[in-house]
């Protein structure tokens, strides 16, 4: 019974795991999503602004706009979740059931990834760099796509083995249950028999006056 009920004890935190890696994927999924729109408008002010005809001063509102914009996509880049950098590039793994190999890895995004990185060098201040810093978005843009693809994976695969760990407990807890009632059934049986013999004895001793001796060694 002990090992039936460490086995949903076992089944229950890789539950929690698979929690906590849904957690962790959803919220990296959250901030790449906010970084995909800030990267649109910062590809339609660099489309924009590659106009040849537009004055000093419109290009510069433009790209005074696409560096508030730029800032806000480095901030995201510095997101965390429980201590963890979401664009630190590593490998997370979490053991999602019993054995050892129950695991899900999930693979962050890098932000020291060439696309993402070159983005604090892209500016709209000129025609040329209007026309570069709409390569470097749509080289940004891919790259978070893929990494959202492999995150969605991610949280599938965790979300799936959430459902088979909690469904594993319940049978495990109930395995244990079963072996506890077994037991407790066959002391019940035990404790039955000793106390019918006991009233056996008694009985006949009451009736036959049978020797206080022989009556010790037949309840013994």
């Amino acid at each position: 019974m002990a090992r039936m009920e460490a086995r949903a004890a076992s089944y229950e935190s890789g539950r929690e795991n698979a929690s906590a890696g849904m957690g962790m994927t959803r919220r990296a999924s959250g901030a790449m999503d906010s970084m995909s729109r800030n990267l649109e408008r910062m590809r339609e002010l660099a489309t924009g602004a590659s106009n040849g005809t537009l004055s000093n001063e419109d290009r510069k509102n433009m790209d005074a706009e696409f560096q508030e914009l730029k800032e806000q996509v480095k901030q995201t880049l510095g997101s965390d979740y429980a201590g963890t950098n979401l664009f630190s590039g590593e490998s997370v793994s979490f053991g999602v059931g019993y054995d050892a190999d129950d695991k899900v890895d999930v693979q962050l995004p890098d932000a020291s990834e060439a696309a993402l990185a070159n983005i604090d060098t892209l500016s709209v201040d000129s025609v040329a760099g209007s026309s570069e810093a709409m390569d470097g978005i749509d080289q940004a843009m891919d790259s978070i796509a893929a990494s959202q693809s492999s995150l969605g994976a991610a949280e599938s695969s965790l979300s799936s083995a959430a459902k088979a760990a909690a469904s594993s407990k319940v049978h495990a807890a109930a395995a244990a249950g079963s072996i506890g009632d077994a037991d407790r059934a066959r002391e019940s049986a035990e404790l039955a028999k000793t106390s019918i013999l006991k009233h056996a004895v008694l009985s006949m001793q009451v009736h036959q006056g049978l020797d206080e001796q022989i009556v010790g060694k037949l309840l013994g």
